[in-house]
Formats: C-alpha cells, structure tokens, sequence
C-alpha cells in the first residue's frame, strides 16, 4: 500500500447575471396590433439590438443568467505521481425577447427565446428582406 503524500478536494458554485430579465407579466400588455414601441420601451427598457428593414423595425432585448458549479480534485500519490480530475456544468443562455414594429412603430409580432435562436430564425440575412410574419 502507497501512503497518500497530499490531496485536495475543492467545489465552486458560481451565478453571473448581465441585464434584467424582464418583470413577470411585462410582456401580457405587449399584443401585437395594439402595443406600440413606446408601450415596449416602458415593459422592457432600451433594447440591445435594433435592425430597420424596409417597412419594418426589429428590436431585440436580451438579458444572461451565467450558473455552474465545478468540482476539482488533486491526489498525490508519491513523489512524482500526481492524479487529478476535475468536473463542470456550466450553463450560460442569453435570453432574449423580440418585437416587430411596422412602419408606424406598431408591433405586429413577439417572440421571446434565446437570443442565437431568435436571430438565426428570424432576422433577415439579407439587407431589405422583409422579416417573416409567420410563427
């Protein structure tokens, strides 16, 4: 049997937070047809990403909750031989809440999802391509 020379078990819990998330029931008011931007603007604050389109406007909020914990340990075997492991689970998501705005700042469409997902899908990749209407 080989004595332990030294070890070390240490955990991390971490929780990073960028932007508000909106309150909850910000977004029941914002009805697309009848909300306007000024309506957006005052549930969801200034918007991180703007985008003009011909006759439409689109305007992304966004906020990230950052939470993990890690797990490391470092094992000493004898003189020279060391072992260590370490483990973990990060989750990061930025999230985000989307309005479509016709001519006249009216929203005609809402969506709210993570951010990579809403711009991939939804904003157009050409300059001047209207953004879809459809869900």
């Amino acid at each position: 049997m080989l004595p332990l020379a030294s070890s070390c078990v240490t955990g991390t819990l971490s929780r990073e937070r960028s932007q508000l998330a909106p309150a909850a029931g910000a977004l029941d008011g914002l009805v697309p047809g009848e909300a306007d931007l000024d309506a957006c603007l005052a549930a969801l604050g200034a918007p991180l990403i703007v985008r003009e389109d011909r006759d439409q406007q689109v305007l992304l909020w966004g906020w990230r909750e950052l939470r993990g914990w890690s797990l490391r340990a470092s094992i000493s075997l004898v003189r020279g031989a060391n072992t260590n492991f370490s483990f973990a689970n990060d989750q990061d998501d930025l999230q985000a809440v989307m309005g479509v705005f016709d001519g006249d700042w009216r929203l005609i469409l809402v969506r709210r999802g993570r951010l990579a997902d809403l711009q991939q899908r939804w904003l157009p990749r050409v300059p001047g391509t209207p953004v879809r209407r459809e869900s």
